[in-house]
């Protein structure tokens, strides 16, 4: 189903970014695609909640929410208070799109005593034919 619906996606920006000259990546000023990106107002991070202290390092997967359930989800990056690198996690392929909006992403084991400060990309689906980014800054947990 993910195939399908991500060759599908592939036609409309195609189809939708083709014509009468070429478009740059993210569209022009006469075409279809304006060069927007969108920051996700209601985007929450549900387990652990946003603010959350005392938090396991081995609690192995946080769930984050996006305002629009309509959205390809790129996974997170939790950026540590410690200044030691970022982690990136994804979501596993699973073909289906969560109608809830809600993503759960497994995580490795955290440092603890640290604040990790939790964003993530996607893109929205109602603007597929453009690949309009959307940010979701979810909010912070800090280990125990």
């Amino acid at each position: 189903m993910r195939c399908a619906l991500l060759g599908w996606a592939g036609l409309l920006v195609l189809t939708a970014c083709s014509g009468g000259g070429a478009a740059a990546p993210g569209g022009s000023a006469t075409g279809p695609c304006p060069q927007v990106a969108f920051v996700d107002s209601q985007a929450n991070l549900m387990t652990p909640a946003r603010g959350a202290t005392g938090v396991s390092p081995a609690i192995g997967q946080i769930s984050v929410a996006y305002g629009n359930a309509a959205v390809v989800q790129f996974g997170v990056t939790l950026a540590p208070s410690d200044g030691s690198a970022s982690l990136h996690a994804a979501p596993p392929l699973s073909g289906v799109f969560p109608s809830s909006g809600i993503v759960t992403i497994p995580i490795p084991v955290l440092k603890s005593g640290v604040t990790y400060t939790v964003t993530g990309q996607s893109i929205d689906l109602a603007h597929v034919a453009c690949f309009t980014q959307v940010t979701g800054n979810f909010g912070s947990f800090t280990t125990q």
